[in-house]
């Protein structure tokens, strides 16, 4: 599987694969981009890009990242061969969902995930170890939780 992250420009214009889904985060209240037609599935979270308590600016939720390791776990299932992955810059949220995503499937990233949001891919490891731990993974679980 290919697993790669994009700003929302770069996105909007990427060839679909019909093999092949997006995972779209956008900040709340903004308009998702335009998708060229024929991915196999686009699933789509709204939070902010911060990584601790501003105002009323919105944090992604464990109950969020729950949802997207769902998603994640049942199209790898499904046998896709690509994933990507955008948000508004395709340097922090994005980022920080690939590092989880090719943490989970043994996978290298091509891009430098510096920005990597850090509350994102600690929520994305929580999520995961709770997908294990419902499923007896204990190890992996485990393996996955000393990450945070």
């Amino acid at each position: 599987m290919n697993i790669a992250f994009f700003n929302w420009r770069d996105i909007a214009y990427r060839d679909s694969n019909p093999n092949g889904v997006v995972v779209s985060i956008r900040n709340p209240g903004t308009e998702p981009p335009e998708f060229v037609p024929g991915w196999k599935a686009i699933y789509a979270e709204t939070f902010h890009d911060i990584d601790s308590r501003y105002g009323d600016f919105k944090m992604m939720t464990l109950r969020q990242a729950v949802r997207l390791v769902g998603f994640i776990e049942q199209q790898a299932q499904e046998g896709i061969d690509e994933m990507a992955i955008h948000c508004h810059d395709g340097v922090s949220r994005s980022a920080a969902v690939a590092v989880f995503a090719a943490e989970r499937f043994g996978l290298r990233l091509q891009a430098p995930t510096d920005g990597a949001n850090p509350l994102v891919l600690r929520r994305m490891r929580q999520a995961y170890a709770l997908h294990c731990f419902a499923r007896f993974r204990w190890v992996e679980a485990f393996r996955f939780l000393l990450k945070t």
